[in-house]
This record gives structure tokens, C-alpha cells and sequence, in this order.
């Protein structure tokens, strides 16, 4: 699909600075950070017809209506960090960047919650969480890059989530705009899971209400097992204790941090 030119001019009329069509630009979101498949590369990875960096809601409710009205396909974007295709365009069509969303940050210590925005990158919300005392309870490897907002429409897991669940179990609550331009608030005590994994398709994620911890210092341990079967055995043991997270490291790990990083781990 290509734009027609009277649906470009529609975008460009009302979000003229945040609307991209070079081919430089339509090149950097056309993949994510992986190299996929050449059979996957079939169906997905064409290069969209145009970027849409959105600064707010009302950006995100006029972008629903003319893609509504002028039927071109839409493609949310957080960090694209997630190496699955999620936020690759199929048919083209538009590729709306989140990234840019208008950010906030408010700690409410009594809920144990923060409020922000599904723009900001982890580290970064780690980092002002620490700096009041509190910590996020579970987040991507990828902290240093992905968005809150990504995670969540992947349904992500990782850092945390032995202890405290998935993104689906940090969320107290979630600001959508709807693909009709509503826009819709929900609780823990609604559906949220709904637009957990949904990768965008039902709805633009516009705040986050995500659980919280207190900043506790964490104990780190390794070990090391000469066999498969005698690692499984380790585990079996770590599982009584629940551990905040286990990292798994082979061989071939081991020797490029060593390489690399100059340490010395057996």
C-alpha cells in the first residue's frame, strides 16, 4: 500500500513536525533490532509509507481518525527492542512511534505505585524510583532501551518476574486510547490483560500506573555446574528459596565477559 497523496497531505496538515516519509527514516523502522528470518522477511519488514512521532493523546485520536477514514494500516512502535516483528509494518501503511509521548513521573509511596509515561525507557524510571527509595519490581534485560509501554504490549517478562510476575502483573493501571478515539482508563479490577501482548492492535497505551517496591538491596550468588542435569538439580533447589532472578550463563558467556570485559570467572 502506498499513501495516496490527499491521506499524506491529511497527516502532514495536522502533525506536520512529527511526520517522516524519507527514505532514510522509512528504513530505520522498517525492522527492529533483529535480523529475522528470510521467511518471516516475506511477510514482514516492507517499508512502511510514512513515521508518525506522537507527542500526546490528541495526536494519537486524529492519527485513529484518518487512518479510520482513509483505511491505511497502522504499526505501533516503542523501543523496538524486542527482536519478534512486533513492530514491523506488514502492509505498510504507518508506523506510529511512541517514544515521544509527553513524559510524567508521580510515586505515590502510600499505593506503592508510579504513575508515568509509556514512553520512558526503564533505566531511566529505575533511576528516579531510586532516587526516592523505591524500585521497580520486575523489568526487561533490555532495561537500558526498551519503553514501558513496548513491554507491556509485548507482554514481556523478565529481571524480577520469579518473584513478582510479568508485565501483566506490575500494572495497577492503564490510560488507552481506543482505535475509535476514545479514550479509556482501566484498573487491575478491569480487563487489563487485554492489552497485554496485544502489540497495539487494540488500542495506544498513553499512561501507566505500574506496582512498586521499596529500594531493598539485593544479594547476588554464583555458582557453577559441570553438567546439564547438575544444573537442573540447582535449580530445583533455588526454586524453594524464590529467588529475585537467575541468570544462566554457558560456556562460550562465560569466556566472551571474560574476553571482553577483562574478568576472570571459572
Amino acid at each position: 500500500m502506498t499513501l495516496k497523496k490527499t491521506t499524506r497531505t491529511r497527516f502532514t496538515r495536522y502533525l506536520s513536525k512529527n511526520f517522516r516519509d524519507d527514505y532514510t527514516t522509512l528504513q530505520i523502522y522498517s525492522r527492529d533490532m533483529s535480523d529475522l528470518p528470510k521467511v518471516v522477511k516475506l511477510f514482514v519488514g516492507n517499508l512502511p509509507d510514512g513515521v508518525i512521532q506522537v507527542r500526546n493523546t490528541e495526536d494519537m485520536q486524529k492519527i485513529y481518525e484518518i487512518a479510520n477514514e482513509t483505511r491505511v494500516p497502522i504499526t505501533q512502535r516503542g523501543g523496538g527492542t524486542a527482536g519478534f516483528g512486533g513492530c514491523v509494518p506488514y502492509k505498510k501503511g504507518v508506523v506510529v512511534d511512541t517514544k515521544g509521548l509527553e513524559s510524567h513521573f508521580l510515586v505515590d509511596p502510600l499505593e506503592l505505585t508510579v504513575t508515568t509515561s509509556p514512553s520512558i525507557v526503564f533505566s531511566d524510571l529505575q533511576r528516579q524510583l531510586n532516587l526516592e527509595g523505591f524500585s521497580l519490581c520486575s523489568y526487561p534485560s533490555s532495561f537500558h532501551s526498551a519503553t514501558v509501554g513496548g513491554w507491556i504490549a509485548h507482554g514481556g517478562y523478565g529481571i524480577g518476574s520469579i518473584q513478582y510476575g510479568g508485565a501483566n502483573e506490575q500494572i495497577s493501571a492503564l490510560e488507552v486510547v481506543l482505535p475509535n478515539g476514545e479514550i479509556k482508563r482501566y484498573t487491575e479490577f478491569d480487563d487489563i490483560s487485554l492489552f497485554v501482548g496485544s502489540h497495539g492492535t487494540l488500542g495506544t497505551i498513553t499512561e501507566v500506573v505500574l506496582k512498586i517496591k521499596f529500594d531493598i538491596p539485593l544479594k547476588h550468588q554464583g555458582c557453577t555446574f559441570d553438567s546439564p542435569s547438575e544444573l537442573l538439580k540447582g535449580l530445583e533447589q533455588l526454586s524453594k528459596i524464590n529467588p529475585f532472578s537467575v541468570w544462566f550463563l554457558n560456556p562460550d558467556h562465560v569466556t566472551s565477559f571474560n574476553e571482553v570485559f577483562g574478568y576472570n570467572l571459572p
